[in-house]
């Protein structure tokens, strides 16, 4: 049996505990290795077997897809829901007054747009740069598109693996620098840091219709 094993920390886990699980119960295994958008290549061409952790922020148009054209099968579910929100540590309201709402973040841009950077000891470029930054992880989608639709003086740098995140945010937090950040729950972070959410309550969402439309 083919496991695929992913680009996050929970679903590497749950794979090898899965893994190890068959192994015991006589049941060959091998892991293959994707990312979280390749992973519906590997499904639905044979490539992998099983993929033990579905989000459904993260590409749940092709599973669904794939699920109604009989080529994937939900094989269990369960009651936790995942939710994906921008992060900032509890020290950066002081910093920035008018948060958790995200509209003052273009005030207060200038306060993120010093640099994170590293994979072990985090260094950070203290150069301020013409953008705030919005750090993410490798599966986070179109945060760009986000940014750009908000109006806001903002850039996203990715990096190549969610423990670089909590490396960021504890450097930030010992330092007490600012930093913001997509993070997700449920998520062990909240039990180490006190962390906080932007609020995008106060967005307005209006459609116009056509002359004679419903």
């Amino acid at each position: 049996m083919k496991l695929l094993k992913l680009d996050w920390a929970s679903q590497q886990a749950i794979t090898h505990i899965t893994e190890i699980l068959l192994n015991k119960s006589g049941v060959d295994t091998e892991i293959v290795e994707a990312d979280s958008l390749g992973q519906w290549f590997f499904l639905n061409s044979g490539r992998a077997n099983v993929q033990m952790e579905v989000w459904q922020g993260n590409g749940s148009s092709p599973y669904y897809h794939l699920v109604e054209k009989g080529k994937i099968i939900n094989a269990g579910s369960h009651l936790v829901k995942g939710r994906k929100e921008w992060w900032y540590p509890e020290h950066v309201k002081e910093l920035c007054p008018g948060l958790p709402d995200w509209r003052v973040l273009n005030d207060c841009m200038l306060l993120f747009a010093h640099e994170f950077s590293g994979d072990g000891e985090v260094s950070i470029e203290e150069n301020a740069g013409t953008k705030g930054i919005l750090y993410a992880g490798p599966s986070s989608g179109n945060l760009q598109g986000r940014i750009r639709a908000l109006e806001l003086n903002f850039d996203v740098k990715y990096v190549r693996h969610d423990d670089v995140l909590w490396q960021y945010l504890d450097s930030a937090v010992n330092i007490q620098k600012p930093i913001i950040l997509l993070n997700w729950n449920p998520n062990w972070v909240e039990s180490i840091y006190l962390v906080n959410t932007l609020s995008f309550l106060s967005i307005k969402v209006t459609a116009k219709l056509s002359r004679g439309g419903a």
